[in-house]
């Protein structure tokens, strides 16, 4: 993992027990994280496209955190900002500790354009 590519700054949310998205807060008390964001490319992105889906997809990459690897997707979601604007992304698949090294996490986040 080359930690220069994680230039992108995120927060993650999860929903509580009264169906609210509340900011999630790590150990350190920081809300947010840097992460890497790619697009789809080559054949996922042809296959997106051809089903006519109204929606982008990103894989997101995060340095590993024990706390991050916990979450579940259907009670997560990812807040993209970028400068004054704030992109929202519902998480649709778990967090995957690449290669069991705990050094980095991939996960795929959509969001849905309108």
């Amino acid at each position: 993992m080359n930690a220069g590519t994680l230039r992108e700054k995120v927060k993650f949310q999860l929903l509580n027990d009264n169906e609210e998205w509340k900011d999630f807060i790590f150990e350190s008390g920081n809300d947010t994280v840097y992460a890497e964001l790619k697009g789809l490319r080559n054949s996922e992105y042809w296959v997106n496209m051809m089903g006519g889906n109204a929606d982008e997809y990103v894989n997101i990459s995060v340095r590993y955190n024990k706390e991050i690897i916990k979450f579940l997707p259907q009670r997560c979601r990812m807040v993209h900002i970028s400068g004054d604007s704030e992109s929202t992304y519902s998480i649709i698949s778990p967090p995957e500790d690449v290669g069991f090294r705990h050094a980095e996490i991939r996960m795929r986040g959509r969001r849905q354009i309108i």
